[in-house]
Parts: C-alpha cells; structure tokens; sequence
C-alpha cells in the first residue's frame, strides 16, 4: 500500500482552540463545549472581493490545516462550532476531511468566517 506523507510538521506553526458546538441552544446563542487547545496545525488567511448587481466588499476568511500524524489531538470536526486563533474568535464554516488511501482522514481543512 502506498503511504502518503504526512503534512510536515516545520510548516504546522500555530497552535488554536476549538469549541465543538454542543448542539444546544436557547434560541438566541449556540452553547459550546469545553475549549481543546490544538498544536502543529497551520492557519492560512484567504481574502476574497465579492461584487454583485446589489453589492461588493471584500471578505476575509481562514483555512486551518490539521494533519492526522503531527496535530494534536486529531478531532473530528463539526460545523458551526468555533476556532479561536491570536485572540480572536471563528465559526467553523466548513469542514473537509482529505482522505489518502486510509479510512481516516489524512488531514482536515476547515474554513473560517
């Protein structure tokens, strides 16, 4: 079986906490469970210009990147949950588990806003 390598660990510099979603709410805020502090993961910032026939702006957005082998713990990630990173707090917008040749995810990158 092939063995696809690992996201090496010199370029998984940050360290976040996530706050899975608990999945409770009181119909105004989303209730999140206790913060796990996840090392060697990579935070990239994505800008993007959005124009439309009634608006455009500029929007800025994160991908994490957290590997199976060198981040630690290695979750399974849920939307709507949050990431906090250099003080500043994210909600989970997307998540994508990237499969190598393995049930497991090989790593995941989840998109902030």
């Amino acid at each position: 079986m092939t063995y696809i390598k690992p996201i090496p660990v010199n370029l998984l510099i940050h360290t976040v906490s996530y706050e899975e979603n608990s999945g409770v709410s009181d119909g105004w805020d989303d209730s999140y469970n206790v913060p796990i502090d996840i090392q060697f993961v990579r935070v990239e910032p994505v800008k993007s210009y959005n124009r439309s026939s009634n608006s455009e702006g500029k929007t800025a957005h994160h991908t994490v990147f957290i590997d199976r082998v060198n981040s630690s713990p290695y979750l399974d990630f849920k939307v709507n949950s949050r990431i906090t990173f250099k003080g500043k707090s994210y909600e989970v917008t997307e998540v994508k588990p990237l499969y190598d040749l393995d049930d497991i995810p090989h790593h995941y990158e989840l998109g902030l806003t």
